[in-house]
């Protein structure tokens, strides 16, 4: 009965470090393919009112202290559009428009960065 037990334990034990196994690979694999937008903050002033404007959603942002960056993922399910982007650097709004967006963008990822000089810049890059 001993030799059961020990044997029912093991393999207990190895079906759970096998389905742990298994869920952190399916973790990472949705981490990887869900798009994803950055904002940087490569200006010397914190970042408020941060607000990233989707076709089919909105992302709002915490603020971000200079030399700072923050991530949100979004859903994939989008319509056709713009990111549009607002906020607050120290006491200046600023606002624009950037790349564009679409169905089904599994593993993109749109950083946008702020510089000193009041310019925002945005690079989009499709992982697959």
């Amino acid at each position: 009965m001993k030799q059961f037990t020990v044997k029912v334990l093991l393999y207990t034990g190895l079906g759970m470090a096998l389905l742990a196994a298994v869920l952190m690979a399916v973790l990472t694999l949705l981490c990887r393919l869900t798009p994803t937008v950055t904002v940087e903050n490569n200006s010397q002033e914190t970042l408020s009112n941060i607000v990233i404007a989707l076709p089919s959603n909105t992302l709002r942002f915490d603020n971000i202290a200079p030399g700072e960056s923050a991530q949100i993922f979004y859903d994939a399910a989008q319509n056709d559009g713009q990111y549009h982007v607002t906020l607050t650097r120290g006491t200046v709004a600023m606002q624009t428009h950037c790349g564009s967006i679409s169905q089904g963008e599994w593993g993109k990822r749109m950083v946008i960065s702020v510089h000193g000089d009041a310019v925002i810049t945005c690079k989009e890059q499709l992982r697959f």
